[in-house]
């Protein structure tokens, strides 16, 4: 919760008042900030923000993927193909060594 110079102004006399230390008024009031532009977030709000965020990056990876002409599943198929190829020439050449 934010306070106004009026009623930060306040505290710190009647809190200076009470306690000796002008230091330990200070910092107490440190945790009340002075403007509503520094009030700390809470998690949820942070929470919020951060998949929101996630899920307009992870569209706008999608469409510039799309753009690009990458299709990952295209590309994955392709992958275990030429593995598979790879590997059935593989064998066939320790086959053909092993009759040597």
């Amino acid at each position: 919760m934010a306070l106004s110079e009026r009623s930060r102004s306040a505290l710190y006399r009647g809190f200076s008042a009470v306690v000796d230390d002008e230091e330990a008024v200070a910092e107490m009031l440190s945790f009340f900030p002075a403007r509503d532009v520094e009030e700390a977030v809470t998690k949820e709000f942070m929470r919020a923000e951060l998949a929101e965020t996630e899920l307009r990056l992870g569209g706008e990876l999608r469409a510039e993927m799309r753009d690009l002409g990458l299709d990952l599943r295209a590309e994955m198929r392709r992958m275990i193909w030429v593995n598979i190829g790879s590997l059935i020439a593989f064998a066939g050449v320790i086959i053909a060594a092993v009759r040597i």
